[in-house]
């Protein structure tokens, strides 16, 4: 059997005309867990569901089971928000990522800042919020095997080139106080967390790189309340760029007694998305919470499910700095 990377490599070599076109930044199966990378003005969902103001996390996610050298995605975070007692409260954080698709890899270092308009944020507010980083792409020609091993392409080992990034976020957040709705509540966001366009040429007067165009995100969702701590979140997270067609994820997630969560998704491109977590300690009592969840995500065509499945664990630990709860 042919290896794909020679394949490919070998029309690269023949062909430098053609382009293929793909998503630039990774994909993920519990995206909820990732919205502030997602969206840079987004609040924290620990945030405005438990009041936790300060959470580290770290997941990882191995894609394509099955098939040699998958893609591989690392990511972790530490976000804040800081209550002024005003009518504005700032918000950052820090994030890493790193994705690779061998032999091309992309490590990026990112920070944020931004700032909730609102005098009481539990119940809701306006967010703005900018991301600034520096990025890192890489190219390993070592992991290629050519067809021709004299090509001109087979000349440098590595190449590594970066480039500096700056993102934006839009977010709105509302919890009903009274009502038929009361403690359920509706947030939306618009982001476009890489504005700045590049193109790269990972080998000197070759046709091998990326060309990157900015990403446009749309997030949706609601939390709506059946007891006093467990609740349905239905939300959608919408994809675009300007050459690529829309992308849409929907997503039900249920939580029970803030202890486990169910969740059930399907995309536009012919996937399934299961999750499942654990929450230890989120409850009015506790000013620490531990949350660990796992995504599996698999094709349901003839043409997706050849590439195999997904897997995704996350863990994330939230602290309440400002409360008089009790510490466990």
């Amino acid at each position: 059997m042919i290896n794909k990377r020679i394949l490919l490599f070998g029309f690269v070599a023949t062909l430098s005309l053609i382009k293929t076109y793909a998503q630039n930044l990774p994909l993920f199966t519990q995206y909820r867990e990732y919205n502030s990378f997602i969206n840079p003005g987004s609040i924290s969902q620990d945030y405005f569901l438990y009041e936790y103001n300060l959470t580290a996390a770290v997941s990882n996610r191995t894609q394509w089971i099955g098939v040699e050298n998958g893609p591989k995605n690392l990511y972790a975070k530490l976000e804040y928000v800081h209550n002024f007692d005003g009518s504005f409260n700032l918000f950052g954080g820090i994030h890493l990522i790193k994705d690779d698709t061998d032999p091309s890899s992309f490590t990026g270092f990112y920070g944020r800042l931004g700032t909730m308009f609102s005098k009481d944020p539990y119940y809701g507010g306006f967010a703005l919020g900018l991301a600034f980083g520096r990025q890192q792409f890489s190219f390993d020609t070592n992991k290629v095997t050519f067809l021709d091993q004299n090509d001109p392409i087979n000349s440098n080992a590595i190449s590594n080139q970066s480039n500096s990034d700056v993102g934006l976020g839009l977010f709105y957040f509302k919890r009903f106080r009274k009502g038929k709705f009361k403690d359920d509540d509706i947030y939306m966001g618009f982001s476009m967390p890489q504005i700045l366009n590049l193109d790269l040429n990972y080998l000197e007067n070759q046709e091998i790189g990326v060309s990157r165009l900015a990403h446009y995100y749309v997030n949706i969702g609601a939390h709506k309340y059946i007891a006093e701590s467990s609740f349905f979140e239905p939300s959608i997270w919408l994809k675009f760029t300007d050459q690529d067609p829309l992308h849409l994820d929907f997503l039900l997630r249920y939580y029970h007694n803030n202890l486990v969560w169910l969740g059930l998704g399907v995309s536009n491109s012919s996937s399934l998305n299961i999750e499942i977590g654990y929450i230890h300690g989120a409850n009015k009592a506790n000013s620490k919470a531990l949350k660990i969840g796992y995504g599996f995500s698999t094709g349901i065509s003839a043409h997706s499910i050849s590439y195999g499945t997904s897997h995704e664990i996350n863990v994330s630990y939230s602290i309440d700095t400002n409360s008089k709860r009790k510490f466990y």
